[in-house]
């Protein structure tokens, strides 16, 4: 039951439809996560699950979607690592929690323009 249910939490996806759960889905389930992701699955017609991208994406490179909420991916580094800590259990080490500052601001400061 332990193993069943952590398969649940670690790699179930909010369902926001017109009935709120959770989902997992076969393929969505294997894909690594991103706070810059490059995809984004979302619903199609019918009950299909689409998968977009958010960036070009070159041959060969890894599609990446984000297992945060949109809203969530504004938010600041700590704050991002935090929440996926505390719902999947890893610290965030993507491509954009990597970098020396942290972008999640959008803007340059007009004194040091960092």
């Amino acid at each position: 039951l332990e193993r069943c249910l952590q398969a649940w939490l670690h790699n179930g996806f909010d369902c926001n439809g017109e009935k709120r759960g959770v989902g997992i889905f076969f393929l969505p389930s294997f894909m690594n996560h991103s706070c810059l992701p490059n995809a984004a699955w979302i619903y199609g017609p019918g009950r299909s699950y689409v998968l977009k991208a958010r960036s070009g994406i070159a041959e060969g490179d890894e599609i990446t979607i984000s297992y945060l909420a949109e809203n969530s991916m504004l938010e600041l580094l700590q704050s991002r690592r935090g929440t996926l800590f505390a719902s999947k259990h890893f610290w965030c080490m993507c491509e954009r929690c990597s970098q020396k500052q942290d972008s999640c601001r959008g803007m340059r400061c007009p004194k040091c323009r960092s």
